[in-house]
């Protein structure tokens, strides 16, 4: 074991020795005298064991401040290592460790970090922290017991760095505790690497809270935010750092009025809850680590009241660090997005052919449309499965994803999971390959639209092989394919993504009922920013054959072509395209038209209305026949010509000259013989 103040370095570094090291164990926070150690494998164990799992499940199903009343009654190890008493003065013997406590997390970013944590070399232990909704991260550090805070500050930037969100500043002190939790796929690497510390002389403080949840927003908003973020943490922590239990606590409570009071003004700020849980922690740990719950409780009331009576309050310091942050240019910032006209830009990767044309690059996105049923994802299987091997694939698609690019995420938001698990088979299938190793697949029906999307962005910015990225039902990301905000959004997202991590996606969304259009807002901004644009349409007269046609494209089209489904679920392509493939009538011939479509057309005009007049009626013709014929105009002679032809069809009628017309029951030739 390491003696106090004596460094842990390669020369004394002896690993067996190192892991043996232990922490003091306390009762609850309020103990200050150790009874028991404990080394790291030993508490890695006990946290996989029930050791406490009944009252951690009870701390995890409660509200605060019960839960953190519950939190209280937990053991906790010194992370600092043992202690005759708990406090600086107190150290017997340096354990060489240091941790991170992250908090306030969505079960989407749990997912993603745990993910992250996994493939860190430095990570000694992680395991998921009390509260549910966080982690507390250990590594091992080559440091003294003098240069603790220094350790303490660079790991803790470092994860911060790691993940893109603000660690807990509370447990910077050699002597905090770290409570015990229950995990039963706690993470434990023996063979992690020492966590290099720098000797630098550097400012002790608190890692800045990132500006994002997990991505960078616009650099420049993004440095905005941070600085608010920064700012607001380090007051909150100053408050914080000077709670004094022998002090009266209640005006001490209040003071948290002033940060509460920046965090309304600056409602830009992303660490409102962190802010929160800190003074809650600290009242719990600093305050009334010693009294009665029912004082507590009281407590408690006191910090919701003055977060709810804080009035938002702006701060000099801060409102003029926000006005240079946002007026003065960035030369840096703006020769990145500047064009110069004799740079030498090479064109983008093609990620995708169809019969030779280019379907997509890297760097861009592209959109399948279709009716339900027209077998929209079987299309999608054969994209996928081309991109996967990089081999022509049904005679007609090829990719050509870079060899570091070269894997593929396929995200489905509708189907089950028995569903999804068909369709990803249906891509071995084609490939001829049972697991293929570079597919990424998941299925995220039970999401609500907002984890969807964010899971979906931390797969594509935590995979640097990613090159080619499928959403199936890329509306169920949104709330409303009818809200420009969301639509915009949804679309600047893509954008981003598919710039900054220069990959291709393919989305796919529904077609109106009534027309070939794209659906909603969502359509409509989808379509304005697509490379290619590509329509699955079922033929009238075969049901088994899906014709794909382009419907725009920046590059040249692609000639259309057709698939089948075989007997196995398997698409496969038509050779014989232009014989499956009827020929095109003259929408605009009314002549052409069968009775029954006439009569659907002069239907839909009169509504619900008995009587027309002839120029009203003439103006709902024009709007009838362009909606249910899919044309994009119908002039006022051609809507005259379609009156007489009902007319003298019989399907409407007049009581007398210059009387409104009415609408007459449909009846075949031979009910008039």
């Amino acid at each position: 074991m390491e003696v106090l103040n004596q460094p842990i370095s390669p020369e004394n570094f002896n690993l067996t020795h190192y892991k043996d090291n232990k922490f003091s164990i306390v009762n609850n926070a309020k103990d200050n005298s150790p009874n028991t150690e404990k080394n790291i494998k030993e508490i890695y164990s006990i946290i996989k064991s029930d050791t406490f799992k009944t009252l951690i499940e009870q701390i995890r199903a409660e509200s605060s401040p019960k839960k953190i009343i519950l939190k209280h009654k937990l053991k906790a190890f010194c992370v600092g290592g043992t202690f005759a008493v708990r406090n600086k003065t107190g150290l017997l013997i340096y354990s060489g460790f240091v941790h991170s406590d992250i908090d306030g997390l969505t079960p989407v970013q749990m997912i993603a970090f745990a993910k992250i944590l996994t493939n860190s070399p430095f990570i000694i232990l992680f395991f998921i922290s009390p509260s549910g909704t966080g982690f507390k991260v250990f590594a091992k550090v080559n440091s003294t017991a003098e240069k603790h805070l220094q350790a303490w500050t660079q790991f803790n930037r470092s994860i911060s760095d790691l993940l893109g969100v603000a660690t807990d500043p509370a447990p910077k002190s050699i002597a905090s505790l770290c409570f015990f939790s229950y995990d039963p796929n706690a993470f434990f690497n023996e063979n992690s690497e020492i966590f290099q510390v720098n000797e630098s002389k550097e400012p002790e403080q608190t890692p800045k809270a990132n500006a994002s949840v997990f991505i960078g927003r616009n650099e420049q908003q993004s440095a905005i935010v941070e600085q608010v973020d920064t700012f607001i943490i380090k007051a909150a922590e100053n408050l914080v750092n000077g709670f004094d239990s022998e002090s009266p606590r209640h005006p001490q409570i209040a003071k948290t009025k002033t940060p509460f009071g920046l965090l309304k003004q600056y409602p830009q700020n992303t660490v409102y809850n962190q802010v929160y849980e800190m003074f809650e922690n600290a009242m719990s740990t600093h305050l009334y680590g010693s009294v009665e719950v029912a004082k507590a409780k009281n407590a408690f009331k006191s910090l919701s009241t003055a977060q709810s009576e804080a009035v938002p309050m702006k701060d000099e310091t801060l409102e003029f660090l926000l006005y240079i942050e946002a007026t003065v240019s960035n030369k840096e910032y703006r020769d990145k997005f500047r064009i110069d006209v004799n740079e030498a830009i090479p064109p983008p990767q093609i990620a995708l052919y169809i019969n030779d044309a280019i379907f997509g690059t890297l760097g861009n996105f592209s959109v399948i449309t279709g009716k339900a049923k027209a077998k929209k994802s079987f299309l999608v299987s054969i994209a996928v499965a081309a991109a996967l091997t990089g081999k022509l694939l049904h005679g007609i698609l090829q990719s050509e994803l870079p060899p570091e690019q070269n894997e593929v995420a396929f995200f489905d938001t509708e189907q089950s999971k028995y569903h999804v698990q068909i369709a990803v088979r249906r891509i071995c299938t084609q490939i001829g390959i049972n697991e293929p190793e570079n597919l990424h697949a998941f299925h995220l029906r039970s999401f609500a639209p907002k984890e969807r999307l964010q899971f979906i962005e931390n797969e594509i910015y935590s995979n640097d092989k990613l090159g080619f990225v499928v959403i199936d039902g890329i509306k169920d990301l949104i709330t409303s394919i009818n809200s420009e905000e969301d639509a915009s959004m949804i679309s600047s997202k893509l954008l981003k993504w598919t710039e900054e991590r220069n990959i291709h996606i393919v989305t796919v969304l529904h077609q109106n009922k009534s027309d070939t259009n794209a659906r909603g807002h969502l359509g409509t901004e989808l379509i304005n920013k697509a490379e290619t644009v590509l329509s699955v349409t079922v033929l009238e007269h075969d049901k088994e054959i899906s014709i794909v046609e382009p419907q725009q494209t920046r590059n040249r089209e692609p000639e259309p072509f057709a698939f089948k489904i075989d007997e196995n679920g398997i698409p496969f392509i038509i050779s014989e395209f232009d014989n499956a493939k009827p020929k095109k009538e003259n929408a605009n011939n009314i002549n052409t038209l069968q009775s029954e479509k006439i009569y659907e057309i002069i239907t839909d005009a009169f509504s619900n209305d008995k009587l027309i007049k002839y120029a009203e009626l003439v103006r709902r013709v024009k709007a009838s026949y362009i909606k249910i014929i899919g044309v994009e105009s119908f002039g006022d002679n051609k809507a005259r010509n379609l009156i007489s032809l009902c007319k003298g069809r019989g399907f409407i009628g007049q009581r007398a000259e210059r009387e409104p017309y009415i609408l007459l029951p449909y009846m075949e030739d031979d009910d008039l013989l």
